[in-house]
């Protein structure tokens, strides 16, 4: 429910807050890239993006191998339309070759981009291969399974589904309602 003038809505976004007290903290802290993180999503929410892009560099500059950085600059990039950067950032990280995590994120966004990820056949020999998928694995099959349907190889997809569920996250469960 709106109330008072707009000038009044405008300056108690929500985010403000937020951001006020990540820049303090920042004053304190000002190498920890997760409140970099924190801060330019909170910016990103109120509208603010090309401020934001400057959190975002310096928390890959700090962090360029941490999960959560990578994951969120690529988020942050996708927002902005920006796949091919989004992309490249996977590509750079040291740890695609070994975190589920990360090879999720690459084989999605390389679908984004209508490509097939190199990651792709591989994950998809590892996940056919195990009988009962680890938690950390589950975003990983979820996205193999989501360029199976979009190749039409539905058997494959239920299937791959069907393990990424069995431990899901919130990325997981999402991927697979938009499936189904």
């Amino acid at each position: 429910e709106l109330t008072g003038d707009v000038e009044e809505n405008v300056n108690s976004h929500p985010y403000r807050e937020i951001v006020r007290r990540a820049r303090s903290a920042l004053a304190e802290n000002y190498n920890n890239p997760i409140l970099l993180v924190d801060l330019a999503h909170a910016m990103t929410a109120e509208g603010r993006t090309k401020a934001a892009e400057k959190y975002i560099r310096a928390a890959l500059a700090l962090a360029p191998n941490n999960r959560f950085v990578v994951r969120s600059a690529v988020r942050y990039y996708l927002h902005l339309e920006n796949n091919d950067h989004a992309h490249a950032i996977l590509l750079k990280t040291s740890t695609l070759a070994k975190d589920p995590w990360i090879q999720a994120s690459e084989i999605a966004v390389s679908s984004v981009i209508g490509r097939t990820s190199k990651l792709f056949k591989d994950a998809d020999k590892l996940l056919a291969d195990l009988k009962t998928l680890p938690h950390h694995s589950a975003e990983l099959a979820a996205a193999v399974a989501t360029v199976h349907l979009s190749y039409g190889a539905d058997k494959k997809a239920k299937a791959l589904f069907s393990k990424s569920l069995t431990n899901p996250n919130d990325n997981v469960v999402a991927q697979a309602e938009w499936a189904a």
